[in-house]
């Protein structure tokens, strides 16, 4: 699977956005958090290239939609993201702005992002789709924002800072 076709999520909202994202990893598409470490940083070999991250409760609510109706999506392709590109950094800001202390974002290199994950066990591939989604990020590649998921469900995806206001504080 190419960087093209990794998924980039947010945030997890409710239960049904809980069982999508179990569903996605068990077929291996690849898919990154946007985590911070026990330090308040995010830490990412993602340079300042920018993502449209999707909310998990976008994914779920697209898919809802899409499995009350499956034949008219048949070999249908959706680019599912959010409604803006933002860098880690962005991301940081609006993650301190949200939590009311300082989250900061420190571009790892490769090596240091292998290294930094290793502390999670998982099987090679795993590291190998952490480490690669960033660098996708980094490139480009995960840049640009689609209307998918509003045109699917009608209503528009939320943007990080929405989640952000309803989502678990301490997150």
């Amino acid at each position: 699977m190419t960087a093209a076709h990794s998924l980039a999520v947010t945030g997890s909202t409710g239960a049904l956005g809980g069982l999508v994202a179990r569903l996605l990893a068990d077929t291996g598409v690849p898919q990154r958090l946007l985590v911070r470490g026990d330090d308040d940083v995010i830490r990412g070999p993602g340079g300042t290239g920018r993502c449209a991250f999707v909310s998990r409760a976008d994914v779920a609510r697209t898919a809802a939609v899409i499995l009350q109706d499956p034949g008219s999506h048949l070999g249908c392709r959706y680019d599912l993201t959010g409604p803006e590109a933002l860098s880690f950094a962005e991301a940081a800001q609006q993650l301190s702005a949200a939590r009311g202390r300082t989250i900061t974002y420190h571009d790892e290199s490769v090596e240091e992002a292998y290294g930094s994950r290793r502390k999670w066990p998982a099987p090679a591939w795993q590291y190998d789709a952490w480490v690669s989604t960033y660098s996708a990020i980094a490139s480009g590649d995960l840049a640009e924002v689609s209307s998918a998921v509003l045109d699917i469900t009608g209503t528009a995806p939320i943007t990080l800072a929405q989640h952000l206001a309803t989502a678990n504080p301490s997150a």
